[in-house]
C-alpha cells in the first residue's frame, strides 16, 4: 500500500468544472423542471389575465389605478423641473459672480492692501463739580462716518478705464462680512480704521481716494449739523501681502458651486428615469404576452431550482462521479474503464460523460481487457494472483475476472467480493494477493472506497488501482 496515498473522506478535491458537467448530466430533470415551472407559470398568469379581461370591475380598477399612477408623476415630474430651473438659475448667477466678482478673481496670497487711520477729535470734556455735562457726540460722529464709507457705490469704483466690469459682492452666505473695504471704529478713543483690499496698486488708490473724499465731505456735513470738531489722519500705508479669509471665501464658493451642479445633474438624471405610467389595456395580446412573459421566467425559475436541486444532491451523497477525482483523492492509478453495453447513450450524454472521464469508446475500444490486463501487470509488484473487490455486483466483478483471465500472462484473477458486507471478501484479502478495487461511476460512495482502502492496508497487500464501471 503507498504510504503517501490521502483518501480522507473530509477533502473534497473534486474540481468546479466536474460539479458542473456532474449537474448537467441530468440534463433530462433540468428540462423538465423547466417546462413544468414554465407552463405553470405561464398557464397561472394566463389565467389570471384572461379573467381580468372579463370583470368590468377590474377595468374600472385600473382606470383608477393609472389615472392616481399619472397624478403622482406629475407631480415628480413638475417638482423636478422646478427645482431644475431654479438650479440652473442659481448657477448662471454664480457664474456672473465667478466671472466678475473682485473677491473670486483676486489672488489671495498677491494682495495689495492699503490703509488709513483717522482721530474724531471734538474737543470733549469733563467739567467738575457740575451736575450736568455737555453732550459727547464722539461715537455720533464715527456712526455717521462709517455710514457714509458704507453707502459709496463700489462697483463703479473697481472699473478701471478699459479693464473688465467687476462688482464687489459675493454670494457666500457665511461669508457675508468679507468685503474689499474694512471699517474699525473705538468710539471712546475716536479712532476710525479703514482698510481697502484689491488685486492691484492703481484699483486699490482709486477706491481709497474716494473713501478719502467721501471722510472730507461727510466732515464739512457733520460740521453743520452736530457741531464743531477735527479730523486727524493720524497715519497710512500700502503693502502687499496674504489675505487667508479671501482664500477661505473662494474655497468655499468652489465647494458650493460644484456641489450645485453636481445636485442638477443628479436631478436630471432622475428626471430621465423617471417614467410616465401605462395605462394597462387587457386584451387578447396582452393575455398572450403576459403568458409567454411569465412563461420565460417560469422557465428560468425551473432550471435554477432543477440545478440547485442537483448540487445539494451531488454534496450530500458524495459519489464517485469523476474518473480523475479517483486519482488525485486515493493516490491510485485508474487502470481502465470498462463501458455497459446495456445502454446506448446519446450524443449529448457522451459528450458530457466525456467531460467526467469516461471515455467515447465502445466496450471494445482502447480501453478494453487487453488494455486493463496491461495496466495490472505494469503495477504488480511480487504477487502472483490478482484480487477484485469492489461495490460493483458479483455478477459484474466474475464477468471481469473472467475476461481478464483470458488476457493474464503469469498471474491469476480472482473474484473477493465486497469488504463491506461479504466475509469471504475479506476473507480473500488475508492471502498474499494483489488487490484491484472496481467501483461503478456515479453510484460507488467515497465511504465505501475509503473502507475498501482501509481493508487492503490492514491485509498489508498491495492496492494496484482502480477499474472504473461505467
Amino acid at each position: 500500500m503507498n504510504d503517501t496515498m490521502y483518501y480522507q473522506r473530509n477533502i473534497n478535491s473534486l474540481p468546479l468544472n466536474d460539479l458542473i458537467w456532474t449537474v448537467f448530466r441530468k440534463w433530462r430533470l433540468i428540462l423538465l423542471s423547466m417546462l413544468v415551472f414554465g407552463l405553470f407559470l405561464g398557464g397561472f398568469r394566463g389565467v389570471k389575465e384572461y379573467k381580468s379581461y372579463i370583470d368590468p370591475e377590474a377595468e374600472v380598477e385600473r382606470e383608477t389605478n393609472y389615472s392616481n399612477e399619472l397624478a403622482a408623476y406629475e407631480r415628480s415630474k413638475s417638482a423636478y423641473e422646478t427645482r431644475i430651473d431654479n438650479l440652473q438659475a442659481w448657477i448662471e448667477r454664480l457664474e456672473l459672480y465667478k466671472e466678475k466678482s473682485l473677491l473670486l478673481i483676486m489672488d489671495p496670497y498677491d494682495i495689495y492692501k492699503s490703509s488709513v487711520s483717522y482721530f474724531v477729535d471734538t474737543d470733549y470734556e469733563i467739567m467738575p463739580n457740575v451736575f450736568f455735562q455737555n453732550p459727547n457726540y464722539t461715537e455720533t460722529l464715527i456712526k455717521s462716518y462709517k455710514l457714509a464709507i458704507e453707502r459709496i457705490d463700489y462697483n463703479k469704483l473697481i472699473d478701471l478705464p478699459k479693464g473688465q466690469d467687476l462688482i464687489d459682492t459675493h454670494p457666500v452666505n457665511n461669508q457675508a462680512s468679507k468685503k474689499i473695504y474694512s471699517i474699525a471704529t473705538d468710539a471712546s478713543t475716536g479712532l476710525i480704521q479703514i482698510t481697502v483690499i484689491s488685486d492691484s496698486k492703481e484699483r486699490a488708490d482709486k477706491v481709497m481716494n474716494e473713501i478719502k473724499a467721501v471722510m472730507q465731505e461727510q466732515k464739512e456735513l457733520l460740521t453743520q449739523a452736530i457741531g464743531e470738531h477735527d479730523l486727524v489722519l493720524l497715519n497710512e500705508g500700502s503693502e502687499r501681502t496674504v489675505d487667508l479669509e479671501v482664500a477661505s471665501l473662494q474655497k468655499t464658493f468652489a465647494t458650493d458651486y460644484e456641489t450645485n451642479v453636481a445636485e442638477i445633474e443628479k436631478l436630471e438624471k432622475e428626471l430621465g428615469e423617471l417614467k410616465e405610467p401605462q395605462l394597462v389595456t387587457v386584451g387578447r395580446g396582452s393575455i398572450i404576452k403576459a403568458t409567454i412573459k411569465y412563461g420565460i421566467l417560469g422557465c428560468i425559475i425551473g432550471v435554477m431550482i432543477a440545478v440547485l436541486f442537483n448540487m445539494v444532491i451531488y454534496f450530500l451523497n458524495d459519489r464517485m462521479y469523476s474518473v480523475e477525482d479517483l486519482r488525485h483523492r486515493y493516490g491510485l492509478p485508474v487502470l481502465g474503464i470498462i463501458k455497459s453495453n446495456e445502454k446506448k447513450p446519446n450524443k449529448l450524454d457522451l459528450f458530457i460523460e466525456s467531460k467526467l472521464g469516461i471515455p467515447v469508446t465502445k466496450p471494445e475500444g482502447e480501453m478494453s481487457y487487453q488494455y486493463i490486463a496491461s495496466n495490472v501487470k505494469l503495477y504488480l509488484k511480487g504477487a502472483d494472483h490478482v484480487t477484485l473487490i469492489g461495490t460493483t455486483s458479483d455478477t459484474k466483478l466474475h464477468e471481469i475476472s473472467e475476461r481478464l483471465s483470458k488476457e493474464t500472462d503469469g498471474f491469476v484473477v480472482q473474484v473477493g467480493g465486497n469488504v463491506n458486507s461479504q466475509p469471504d471478501a475479506v476473507k480473500a484479502l488475508c492471502e498474499n494477493t494483489a488487490v484491484v478495487c472496481v467501483e461503478e461511476w456515479q453510484k460507488a460512495k467515497h465511504m465505501d472506497i475509503i473502507h475498501e482502502l482501509y481493508a487492503i492496508e490492514a491485509s498489508n497487500n498491495q492496492g494496484i488501482g482502480f477499474i472504473v464501471v461505467s
